[in-house]
């Protein structure tokens, strides 16, 4: 009995954890880059704050009579992996300070909290990045006050990856511009799992 492999990719949003994002890319190979710029640039809560991603690819496999071989823990194998940052463009302090005053109504109701991580790396001039869980109005508490809707911001790390939602990386900086991170890149050219036939 002949085992065969099949190849997958999903993209899932990683912060804020509460979004609960997670989609299959699918199709042939040469759509699986414009398929998750247009995942990316339909979800609305990229248009309101940074969003962290992780996009794995996972291999199953089954019999070429279709039977599934699943593992002990029922999941597909995930053999490599990639995590960066979606936003508009690199985000710094006074692009979260602007954020908060965009959506404080003075009087009405008080200021966003804001949850500080890891600030004990914190360099004012360096980039941050911010994100937070019900600033879509359609998904979560589209009617929540701001202080029951908190922001987590931190300083981005050298490790960190941010790219614009054409996926072009924009942190850390690259010599030239509309350039896909590498690790993408490569990821993506995974489509097959040759399974030894011995």
């Amino acid at each position: 009995m002949k085992i065969i492999s099949d190849v997958r990719f999903v993209l899932e949003i990683i912060e804020p954890v509460e979004y609960k994002y997670k989609e299959t890319v699918s199709g042939d190979s040469g759509s699986h880059f414009a398929q998750i710029q247009h995942m990316i640039d339909c979800i609305g809560l990229v248009r309101k704050v940074p969003c962290a991603f992780h996009l794995m690819r996972k291999v199953s496999f089954r019999t070429e009579n279709y039977c599934h071989l699943k593992p002990v823990n029922g999941e597909d194998i995930i053999t490599d992996s990639f995590k960066f940052i979606v936003a508009d463009k690199v985000p710094y302090l006074a692009d979260l300070q602007q954020y908060l005053l965009d959506n404080f109504s003075r009087g009405t109701q008080p200021c966003q909290e804001v949850h500080f991580k890891n600030m004990a790396q914190f360099n004012i001039n360096m980039p941050i990045f911010f994100t937070g869980p019900w600033e879509y109005n359609g998904s979560f508490l589209p009617d929540a006050p701001l202080d029951k809707r908190p922001l987590m911001a931190r300083p981005l790390t050298d490790k960190d990856i941010v790219v614009d939602k054409k996926l072009n990386q924009i942190w850390p900086k690259v010599n030239s511009k509309n350039k896909t991170p590498k690790e993408l890149i490569a990821l993506l050219a995974k489509t097959k799992e040759n399974v030894y036939e011995g």
